[in-house]
């Protein structure tokens, strides 16, 4: 599951859920994609150090600063990633984040549909009632 959320608020913006495994950044290119509202800043983890994702946002006008992965390389590829070599003061609500995610996970452990689009529903029927 990916999820936007505001770390000030607590609030869930949007969320992607998906059935199978894949990479972070196929959610992430959807919720950013669909994206309503521009805010000023996002932070994400390290599964979503793209170029793609930062173009994205930066043609929205919003920056986007998520730790680049360890490659061994001195100078990653794309300008937007070697910004975010430099350490983003606010860093650390990443954190907040995480906390809502769980929650979320805890509360809602158990989707009993067996089919993958009835899963959606279900998670946001149940979010929306809680």
């Amino acid at each position: 599951m990916d999820v936007l959320v505001d770390v000030e608020s607590k609030f869930v913006y949007d969320f992607v859920l998906r059935t199978k495994r894949h990479h972070d950044v196929l959610g992430a290119e959807t919720i950013f994609n669909r994206l309503d509202f521009f805010p000023d800043v996002i932070l994400g983890d390290k599964g979503y150090d793209s170029e793609n994702l930062h173009e994205i946002l930066f043609q929205k006008g919003i920056l986007f600063y998520a730790p680049v992965r360890d490659f061994n390389v001195k100078r990653p590829k794309g300008k937007h990633r070697r910004r975010c070599l430099q350490p983003y003061p606010n860093k650390g609500m990443g954190n907040i984040a995480e906390s809502v995610i769980r929650s979320i996970k805890v509360r809602l452990r158990n989707l009993k549909s067996k089919n993958h689009w009835m899963k959606k529903r279900d998670l946001a029927w149940a979010y929306h009632n809680l």
